[in-house]
């Protein structure tokens, strides 16, 4: 059986839905690749943001002829040594149909140790 005209456009005979198909298929992929892109952008950002403030502490204390000036915490560039000792004694009572009561009587925690900057975690 063979359409004619307006015929063939209404059942749909012809290649519309693969092209869409593949437009909903290229816009997908670049949308994960720009979501992938989001994370190494927003790195970008914050890296620039810190050393504008490190520039700008650098320049005001230098200018008021202060050495000690601060550092933004980096968890990268510290270096922690620690000791904790941590003593606690509780009770507990079961009741019945899954009741429990639970008491700390005694609690203590003590912690000891360094944490220091490592090299390169200066301003300048």
């Amino acid at each position: 059986m063979e359409f004619k005209g307006k015929a063939k456009k209404k059942i749909g005979l012809g290649f519309g839905g693969q092209s869409i198909g593949e437009y909903v298929i290229v816009l997908s992929i670049i949308l994960s690749a720009i979501l992938a892109m989001q994370v190494y952008v927003q790195r970008g950002l914050q890296a620039r943001h810190k050393d504008l403030t490190d520039n700008f502490v650098y320049q005001v204390y230098h200018a008021l002829g202060m050495t000690n000036q601060p550092v933004q915490y980096e968890p990268y560039y510290t270096k922690s040594d620690f000791t904790v000792n941590r003593e606690s004694r509780t009770g507990e009572s079961l009741y019945g149909l899954g009741d429990v009561s639970r008491t700390i009587n005694y609690e203590v925690t003590e912690r000891q140790g360094t944490q220091n900057l490592l090299p390169g975690s200066a301003a300048h």
